[in-house]
């Protein structure tokens, strides 16, 4: 399974397409019509990347440098959306959401004024079942749970 974590507009709303973080992340435009996904890891790997670093940077630095870029941001986000971006879109409560690809794709089969973007500096997301080669029963071992 994989996918991709991006941005979900409503394109009546939007002026253009919110290529970038920077639409999410460092903008006043669409204050209070903005969510974010309320997982910090994926919030600060979006903030790392579009400031050109690498999503898991453990850099002090870097990572103060993106919790002020957030802080700075936080005015004009309305929600920390636990994974329900899509439906703050579809409700119209807000006109920009970071959210994964698949949830998107739901409701733009509802509202043909809702896409999605996958930003430049993107982030996607993999799952593979694997298990160590000692294991004892590969058999179980392989079971995704």
């Amino acid at each position: 399974m994989w996918g991709t974590m991006g941005i979900g507009y409503r394109k009546s709303k939007v002026d253009g397409t919110p290529d970038s973080w920077r639409w999410l992340l460092d903008s006043s435009k669409y204050r209070g019509k903005i969510a974010l996904l309320s997982e910090a890891g994926d919030v600060l790997g979006a903030a790392f990347k579009y400031m050109g670093h690498p999503l898991n940077t453990t850099d002090p630095k870097i990572i103060t440098q993106a919790e002020q870029l957030l802080i700075k941001q936080k005015p004009n986000i309305k929600v920390f959306a636990p994974d329900n971006g899509q439906d703050l879109l579809l409700s119209g409560e807000v006109d920009l959401a970071m959210e994964w690809n698949g949830d998107i794709l739901q409701v733009m089969e509802e509202d043909p004024d809702i896409s999605y973007v996958v930003p430049k500096k993107v982030q996607s997301y993999g799952k593979m079942p694997g298990y160590s080669k000692g294991c004892p029963k590969p058999s179980k071992c392989s079971q995704v749970h």
